[in-house]
């Protein structure tokens, strides 16, 4: 990661001076910027709203978009990555169901000939809604 600051400060002695300082991977660079020889407040507000105001432009121009595009990358990788695996999950289950067909009636005739119970359809998940229109009128 990689981190930026800048840093007003006002002296007596030695004015108005900016520091700007960048850190990434553990090396740190500070450059020191002497906006005026004496103390100034028009250099101080340069000093303290310029960087703010760019450091802001720069966050939502530049680093906030940077970082949309490579997460809808990601996103759409892992999309893909899923989608192949939810395939094989798709295909080995029809397969597995094929398998099981012929066992599948067996039973049913079995049940059929006992008077037992046979389960015509089952539907599994979130079930939509039956009756609509009893729900709107409460």
């Amino acid at each position: 990661h990689s981190a930026f600051s800048c840093t007003c400060v006002l002296s007596a002695a030695k004015g108005v001076t900016l520091k700007l300082s960048l850190g990434r991977m553990g090396q740190d660079v500070s450059v020191p910027v002497l906006l005026s020889s004496r103390l100034s407040l028009r250099a101080a507000l340069f000093g303290t709203l310029l960087p703010s105001f760019l450091g802001t432009l720069a966050k939502f121009l530049w680093i906030n978009p940077r970082k949309e595009k490579r997460r809808q990358r990601r996103l759409t990788k892992l999309r893909q990555e899923n989608a192949e695996e939810m395939a094989q999950a798709r295909r080995e289950a029809e397969n597995d169901v094929e398998l099981m067909r012929f066992a599948v009636q067996r039973k049913r005739l079995a049940e059929e000939e006992r008077g037992g119970v046979v389960i015509l359809r089952a539907l599994f998940g979130r079930m939509p809604d039956l009756h609509p229109d009893k729900n709107k009128r409460q």
